[in-house]
């Protein structure tokens, strides 16, 4: 959007769910995070720069420096995929790693990762983090398909968050994750939000609008995106809105 893409959020996915997870062994943390000075000296990997988790690992840096908590330039940030994260985790190239709680199973599981309280109830609450989003031609063109894909989403939302053990199978089968080494243990556990901090399932995008165009503001500032975009330009709640009042809601 902020780059000319025609398309607009129809509908909500996940809140929150970063956490920041050390370097281990054997499931013993190689260190110790406490406070916003015990990540100076260390080297953390996430994800590319203007990813969620890097605007809003970066947004909380920038505060705790502000309140004097946080030498910021001795902490050192590595862009990197997944797969790279996990490597340098599990060789000890990287000190930490700040990513989505489900993903963040893996090396926790392993025991080349531990849990820290640093998740983003800490670093920025209530954060938006997965949606769905179409293109401006689907919805101006076919718009009962879209809603039939917002209809799916809620459904699909609602049935694995009440049928965790079920989706665990199903996402594991389908994915094959477990040759690449995302058992199905970390699946489930992901659903059932025994990490640090539960994944934020939330299909309705009235309850992410707030911090969305909060996190807009920060991606014009650092010149991530060409323009200002407004709520309308981001948001389409026409489809979701009908879905819940033909249920009554």
């Amino acid at each position: 959007m902020g780059h000319g893409l025609d398309a607009k959020v129809v509908a909500a996915a996940q809140k929150e769910a970063q956490v920041l997870v050390v370097a281990a062994t054997n499931g013993t943390p190689d260190w110790v995070y406490t406070k916003p000075s015990d990540l100076e000296g260390k080297t953390i990997g996430t994800l590319t720069a203007g990813s969620i988790q890097d605007v809003v690992l970066d947004s909380w840096m920038n505060r705790m420096e502000a309140e004097g908590r946080l030498d910021k330039s001795k902490v050192t940030i590595k862009y990197m995929g997944v797969g790279d994260m996990m490597t340098g985790l599990a060789t000890k190239k990287l000190d930490a790693i700040y990513l989505s709680e489900e993903l963040t199973e893996i090396p926790v599981l392993a025991g080349y990762g531990a849990y820290t309280n640093l998740t983003s109830r800490v670093t920025w609450p209530n954060h938006p983090c997965c949606v769905l989003l179409v293109s401006d031609d689907l919805i101006e063109n076919h718009p009962d398909i879209v809603k039939k894909l917002v209809e799916v989403h809620i459904n699909a939302t609602e049935y694995a968050m009440s049928h965790p053990e079920e989706t665990a199978e199903i996402v594991s089968d389908f994915l094959d994750w477990e040759e690449h080494g995302y058992p199905k243990e970390a699946i489930l556990r992901g659903l059932k939000g025994e990490g640090p901090i539960p994944i934020g399932y939330d299909t309705n995008p009235h309850n992410i609008t707030e911090t969305t165009m909060e996190l807009v503001q920060v991606h014009y500032e650092r010149g991530y995106i060409d323009r200002p975009l407004s709520e309308s330009d981001i948001f389409d709640y026409s489809f979701y809105d009908e879905i819940m009042r033909e249920r009554g809601m």
